[in-house]
């Protein structure tokens, strides 16, 4: 089992910051606010083509039901890890808990999230992102556990055939750069370690056969 600790530094001159602005955060929170609503049109049109006597209702339709559904489910997903918000804007128990029921049902592994209450958006950004990594680690499914003390933010994740990318975790943790070829499917990555810089707060991994620990916490 490897133990690692990550005390990134964060400067606030960063160069995708103009004039104290998070822009990539603001365009991914324009997107996701723009894609919501026409989804959700379309959710409530196919809602009413399967309560109408139609021959265009059957599996079809529930397919493109199921696809809305699970699209929406990640841009709610998508907007508060990927988007912008005031430093001490909350997450409120219900919708935290509505954000956590849509995001569980389209995973491949069993989420417990405990406890399930208002949380500061910030650290909740923090577990979704850690989630989103955690994904690519567990291809076949498993088990992931987050939990949040006084003092961290505790996730497990656990498979029968974990699928752990070293080039993406080293980087994740300053052991390595990053890929020049880094894909648009792992920005998570390189996102959740600038968010836990920014937030003056350190990473610490831990690597085992069966999965990883990952501990997020006070510098």
């Amino acid at each position: 089992m490897m133990r690692h600790r990550f005390s990134p530094s964060f400067s606030p001159t960063d160069p995708d910051r103009a004039e104290g602005l998070d822009l990539p955060a603001l365009i991914a929170a324009r997107i996701c606010h723009d894609l919501i609503s026409p989804l959700g049109a379309i959710g409530n049109g196919v809602e009413l083509l399967q309560m109408a006597p139609s021959p265009s209702a059957g599996p079809e339709i529930d397919l493109v039901r199921e696809s809305v559904q699970q699209a929406q489910a990640r841009i709610r997903l998508f907007r508060v890890a990927f988007g912008s918000f005031r430093p001490d804007q909350m997450i409120g128990t219900d919708e935290l808990g509505g954000l956590l029921r849509d995001y569980a049902a389209t995973a491949r592994f069993d989420l417990t999230w405990t406890p399930v209450v208002s949380k500061p958006k910030a650290t909740v950004r923090l577990a979704l992102l850690s989630l989103l990594c955690i994904e690519t680690a567990l291809p076949y499914g498993g088990r992931v556990v987050v939990t949040r003390d006084e003092t961290a933010l505790h996730i497990t994740a656990r498979s029968d055939k974990p699928k752990i990318d070293p080039a993406y975790w080293d980087a994740l943790i300053g052991a390595a750069d990053w890929p020049h070829d880094l894909q648009a499917a792992r920005v998570q990555f390189p996102v959740l370690q600038r968010a836990v810089a920014e937030q003056g707060m350190s990473l610490e991994l831990r690597l085992a056969e069966d999965g990883l620990d990952l501990r997020i916490t006070a510098a």
